[in-house]
Order: C-alpha cells, then structure tokens, then sequence
C-alpha cells in the first residue's frame, strides 16, 4: 500500500461525484405541475439543492405556499416520482470512477455522505459505482443532516481513523461548513452547483477543478 496524507475520503453525491441536476429538476417539476405550481428551469434547481429533500420542495414552492398540509403533498409526490426516476439522465462527472478506483487501490476508505435521502443515496452509489464505496449514508430518520457534522464522526469511527485522517469532498456551502465543523481537511468541487466564491467563504481549505487531483492530495508522492 502507498503512503497516505489521508486515509479515509468522504464525499458528497449531489454536484461532487454525480451530476444529477436534471433528474432531480424533472422531478421537482412533476410535483410541482401536478399541484398546480409553476415550474422552474434546471439552472434554478442548482440554488435548492443541498440541504435535504424537504429544503429543496420548499424553496421550489411559491412563497405564499408553503403551508406544512401543501409541502408535505408537494413532497411526497416528488418523492415518489423521483424513487423511479433518478437515474435517467444523472451521470458520473468526467473522471470521478478511475479517481475513486486509484485511492481505493492505495489504500483509501472511501464514503459518501449526502442530504440525499438515504435509499435513494444508496441506490446511486449502487447503480453507478457498485463495490467502490465502504459507506454510504444519505438523509436518516434520527440522524442531523449536514451542515452537522455528526455523520461524519461516525464514518471516522466506523474506519477506524481519526477526523483529522479524513479528506471531506463537495460543491455546496453547506458541504465546506460540515467538513469544517467536524476538523476533516474540506476539499471544494469546483465543477459542481456551487460556486468558488461560496466553497472559499465557508472554509475551503483548497478549491479542486477536476476530482483526479485529489490523489496529489491524499496519497503520498
């Protein structure tokens, strides 16, 4: 095995390592359409994102409609529909499997840690990357969801490595305020739905343009 800065890497799903936009603003939309809301283009499902499920349905709703009887509705049919229409036009990003399989190959634990609820965060993980990962956990019931950083003490436990040992991945603000909250080295995707000014303002301790050049980062040269 090589030597390694980090010995563990957490990643975000959404933006990081897939790009699932689309499937994700499809199905938002369905929902939407079928109460009887208006709709919003793709580009705008990048700013709702992040924060769960029930976040992202609230800020696609009207302002004055957002009654916990209307977001509930709202959400279960976006649920619904999404369970069987995640994968249409959701793809890895450029590069993101070899990346996975050369720190996997040196040793590396490997995690994912989404606000994704938690079957359908498997059910990706599985779909695309299956046998990669050593942990995959999406929206819990009982568990906080980012920004804490609770899960991201039990991947570390559940390694067997310190927090520090660990290298935490992802595009949003929400992801640089959970890796940076639970002492992990944060790591900002530049190529997913956030943006550089926003991963440096809430903690980045380094901005990545392509997901390969985390390997000069966690394995030893």
């Amino acid at each position: 095995m090589k030597e390694l800065n980090y010995k563990a890497v957490i990643l975000d799903m959404d933006g990081t390592i897939l790009d699932t936009i689309t499937d994700i603003a499809v199905s938002v939309n369905y929902a939407l359409e079928k109460n009887g809301f208006p709709l919003h283009n793709i580009s705008e499902y990048k700013t709702f994102i992040g924060n769960g499920a029930r976040n992202l349905v609230l800020a696609a709703l009207p302002q004055d409609k957002r009654d916990d009887g209307t977001l509930e509705k709202v959400l279960k049919d976006y649920s619904e529909y999404y369970a069987t229409h995640s994968s249409v036009f959701t793809e890895p990003y450029p590069k993101i499997k070899e990346t996975l399989l050369e720190l996997k190959g040196a040793g590396v634990k490997l995690a994912v840690f989404s606000n994704k609820p938690h079957k359908a965060t498997q059910k990706l993980a599985e779909l695309y990357f299956e046998g990669i990962f050593d942990a995959v956990y999406g929206a819990r019931d009982g568990y906080p969801i980012k920004p804490d950083p609770a899960v991201v003490f039990e991947i570390a436990e559940e390694f067997g490595v310190s927090v520090e040992e660990c290298a935490y991945i992802g595009d949003m603000c929400v992801d640089m305020k959970t890796g940076k909250s639970s002492g992990a080295y944060t790591i900002g995707a530049e190529w997913g739905f956030g943006d550089k000014e926003g991963l440096l303002e809430n903690g980045a301790d380094v901005i990545l343009d392509s997901i390969s050049e985390i390997c000069d980062i966690v394995i030893k040269g």
